[in-house]
């Protein structure tokens, strides 16, 4: 219904209102888009307290995560449309210093 209230507000049963009253109540209206922005605010902190991006893969949330984006990155690069990234998360990611290829950038580092 939101979505259909962004698009067309006649259209839709919702009010601002209502979307007021939602959002005071905590309502997350993108629960994709804020699982995004609390997984980047984990990062940012994580990299703010061991001065890189290199998340152990014991770390159960920040390591799925990580896994998560290279699998997605991977997909981007051969199908954009089929993966959950887009080039402002790439960019976000990159800001970070978050390694796509740990691996390849493992290799670059002893070269």
């Amino acid at each position: 219904e939101y979505k259909r209230y962004q698009t067309d507000p006649e259209a839709s049963s919702l009010t601002t209102e209502r979307i007021e009253q939602l959002h005071e109540l905590g309502f997350v209206f993108d629960p994709r888009k804020h699982e995004w922005d609390a997984k980047m605010k984990k990062l940012e902190l994580y990299v703010k307290q061991n001065g890189h991006c290199s998340i152990p893969v014991d770390d159960q949330i920040l390591g799925y995560f990580a896994r998560d984006m290279r699998r997605e990155y991977k997909r981007y690069q051969t199908d954009p449309e089929a993966s959950s990234l887009t080039t402002e998360r790439i960019e976000q990611l990159h800001e970070l210093g978050f390694v796509f290829d740990p691996h390849k950038h493992e290799w670059d580092a002893k070269m």
